[in-house]
């Protein structure tokens, strides 16, 4: 039997493609994966081969976000059942199969291991981390699974804040307003900051983030100089939600004395070089181009959705069939959509 996939055969052209359905072993499980979605950022990357400090070998299966129900599970499996909701299950392919793996979660099936079995039983596991840091995990019943897909960008967001140390009382500057800089001005609030200010280049996408994470102020620097809309205002903290060195060089400096510049968005090749001479004394520079520590962060975030403190459709615009797979990355690049869920 075979599966569809969103395949990139080369750089700067999207597919789907047939390949066999993944096979599993005694810790895994096959999910059916029904959601996907395609990241604004490290996709896109992937797609056109600007991706940092990773070399992607194509053809390959794209994807890190996914969302679907566990349909069979192997004999040693202690930790997941049938008929679970999971989010990323992981894309496989076969060992002879043409095709590498970008993450490969745009699938339509994909396995879950039970990393926690396998370490209780001294099994060695397929990948160099801890149980607790594991991808994929059970998401409530409840949870609709095109909402489900969102919960990886959240989570990836709210651990960004705790990793940058985000703490009640801080003042925020915000660059980005697609659906990262959204999810990352919540979190802000949900962490208490008490002043968050956003810059972007589209004006409904700031009204957006305005609306949903009541920011103080939104400039579009298409329009308005950054520099007038915020004065004398310094933060104590200012992200990167684009990737992009010339916005860490003007948000280092909007900082207070002993600020702190995250560098989130994540970076092209050519933008590898900083001249540190040029940032302003006394600030510090954290760079979290890929997330850390995520998945700690599960528990926390569905309690986050269950409360009614984040509303992950608040987060995509559009679901559409995975046989429209590079129309959907032609919206995303156009910015004719927020963000995309492919129906698997």
């Amino acid at each position: 039997m075979t599966q569809k996939c969103v395949a990139v055969p080369e750089p700067g052209r999207v597919e789907v493609v047939d390949i066999p359905i993944p096979e599993y072993g005694d810790y895994e499980c096959l999910v059916r994966v029904t959601s996907g979605s395609i990241c604004n950022g490290t996709d896109l990357k992937i797609i056109n081969n600007r991706l940092p400090n990773r070399v992607i070998t194509y053809p390959t299966i794209l994807g890190h976000e996914n969302a679907g129900e566990i349909i069979e599970a192997g004999k040693k499996v202690r930790n997941y059942k049938v008929g679970d909701k999971v989010m990323n299950a992981a894309g496989r392919v076969g060992r002879d199969s043409a095709y590498g793996m970008a993450f490969g979660a745009l699938s339509q099936y994909g396995v879950a291991h039970d990393v926690w079995a396998m370490t209780e039983d001294g099994v060695p596991l397929p990948f160099k981390i801890l149980p607790e840091d594991y991808f994929c995990r059970v998401v409530p019943q409840s949870m609709c699974l095109n909402d489900a897909v969102i919960m990886m960008t959240i989570k990836e967001n709210y651990s960004a804040m705790k990793n940058f140390g985000v703490t009640p009382g801080m003042d925020a500057l915000l660059y980005g307003d697609g659906p990262v800089g959204l999810g990352l001005a919540v979190c802000l609030r949900i962490m208490g900051a008490r002043h968050v200010a956003c810059v972007g280049h589209r004006d409904e996408r700031l009204k957006r983030i305005k609306d949903i994470a009541k920011a103080d102020i939104i400039i579009n620097e298409h329009n308005a100089s950054v520099d007038e809309a915020l004065g004398d205002a310094k933060f104590d903290i200012a992200i990167d939600a684009v990737g992009s060195t010339d916005v860490l060089m003007q948000a280092a400096k909007k900082l207070k004395p002993g600020g702190k510049a995250g560098m989130y968005g994540v970076m092209k090749h050519s933008e590898a070089g900083v001249n540190l001479l040029d940032l302003p004394n006394n600030i510090s520079v954290h760079m979290l181009n890929y997330p850390y520590r995520e998945q700690r962060a599960h528990d926390e975030v569905v309690a986050l959705v269950q409360a009614g403190k984040i509303n992950l459709r608040d987060y995509y615009s559009h679901v559409i069939p995975i046989d429209e797979a590079a129309r959907a990355v032609k919206m995303i690049e156009t910015r004719e959509a927020y963000k995309v869920i492919l129906a698997m």
